[in-house]
């Protein structure tokens, strides 16, 4: 057993406990509220108390590349998006396994050190699952299959069959998943559904990510398009003009996808997400890394989109910070409310990985995940907007009722 204390407790469960008690037994919250309710159980306890800071659920990175570490600030994207995408190809050739190895456990201990409790991670090498999955965070590694051949596809779903989730605890699982609509062959597609339903983790993919693959679908041109068509990528007059047109008429979007990134994506197209009870994952600093077009954030909140937060990869991002990611969303959408800037953070993953009861909040049956995060000032004006303005450092993170050193 164990008690914490802070200047306020952070719920997400619509209201903030000010010098709020909370009690943990085992891996999960068996108390949130205030000194005056503690059960006589926990009175005897030590209380760990956090001055000038709030207590909060960790923040969830519902999209990562983690073994792209070592790519951090190596890639301009000056040329665009393909040409980024080439050059970080042949970048990748010359790495050795322990470089991608190295940086998905410097990565992880990266997300922890700044709050990060959960992690979706999209890798490309088995030896990037078997390190996460002896990392202290929680994580889904899902394993991208990728390649427009049948020859290609065939190789790669030989090779992953029987293999899903060969790592499993509370803490980490895995499954299977594509990269993207335009980079995959349909037997790809078809194996990563059938994985996830498998393993009954969302399916993760890219999605209507740059004005490059809306050329691709609409117009049948630009580098991406070019890029694709050389490797074996085909779209007849039936096909439809856009990825996730794409996707439905090939029955590829199943109920409660994780769908990542969305720029360039309508109206009607949210609309469908949303009768799909899709998930949409936006990633500030990658987005602003790339200049792709306005995520329109406002519209699909209002629709009411599932909407959360990821950090990309170190290729497109500066790091692994979810304090800057929100203060960057605040900035380029000023009338973004800031409670929904941290659900994006917090309970908005959660939900998306169908974890909405045991992650993301404090709430008793939850597991404890959570963060002590500095705040100079702690007043109860608005927390939220403190938090995403002035969010300071993290002073200490719990994993299943356990310190994580940081």
């Amino acid at each position: 057993m164990a008690l914490y204390q802070a200047d306020w407790l952070l719920t997400l469960q619509g209201r903030e406990i000010r010098d709020g008690l909370l009690a943990v037994q085992g891996k999960k919250i068996a108390f949130v509220g205030e000194q005056k309710d503690l059960p006589p159980v926990f009175r005897s306890q030590e209380i760990h108390r956090f001055s000038k800071s709030i207590l909060m659920p960790g923040f969830i990175n519902a999209h990562a590349h983690l073994e792209l570490g070592w790519a951090r600030g190596l890639v301009s994207p000056s040329q665009g998006f393909c040409a980024w995408v080439q050059r970080l190809m042949t970048a990748a050739q010359d790495q050795a396994p322990q470089q991608f190895e190295d940086s998905v456990r410097l990565g992880a201990r990266e997300c922890l050190k700044n709050g990060i409790t959960s992690v979706v991670d999209i890798g490309n090498l088995p030896i990037s699952r078997k390190a996460l999955a002896e990392e202290n965070i929680r994580s889904w590694a899902m394993h991208e299959l990728i390649g427009l051949s049948l020859e290609r596809a065939t190789e790669q779903v030989l090779r992953v069959e029987g293999k899903l989730g060969g790592e499993k605890s509370s803490l980490h699982r895995e499954s299977f998943t594509c990269h993207a609509p335009y980079s995959c062959h349909p037997l790809l597609w078809n194996a990563a559904l059938r994985f996830a339903e498998q393993a009954q983790i969302p399916l993760s993919f890219h999605l209507a990510e740059s004005e490059e693959e809306e050329r691709l679908f609409s117009k049948r041109e630009g580098p991406l398009w070019d890029f694709c068509f050389q490797r074996g990528l085909r779209l007849d007059a039936s096909t439809p003009r856009s990825p996730l047109g794409y996707l439905l008429k090939n029955d590829w979007l199943p109920k409660g996808a994780l769908v990542v990134h969305g720029n360039t994506l309508s109206e009607l197209d949210a609309r469908t997400l949303l009768e799909y009870q899709c998930s949409l994952v936006h990633c500030p600093r990658s987005h602003t890394f790339f200049n792709h077009p306005e995520f329109k954030v406002e519209l699909f909140h209002e629709m009411g989109l599932n909407l959360c937060l990821g950090t990309d990869s170190l290729a497109s991002n500066e790091g692994l910070d979810f304090i800057e990611e929100m203060a960057l969303l605040k900035r380029q959408h000023p009338k973004l409310e800031c409670e929904t800037i941290v659900r994006m953070a917090t309970c908005n993953g959660a939900m998306a990985l169908g974890m909405q009861k045991q992650l993301g909040i404090l709430a008793e049956g939850a597991y404890a995940d959570f963060i002590a995060l500095g705040l100079e000032h702690s007043s109860s004006c608005n927390l939220y907007e403190e938090l995403v303005r002035e969010g300071g450092p993290v002073n200490a993170v719990i994993l299943e009722g356990q310190e994580v050193l940081i």
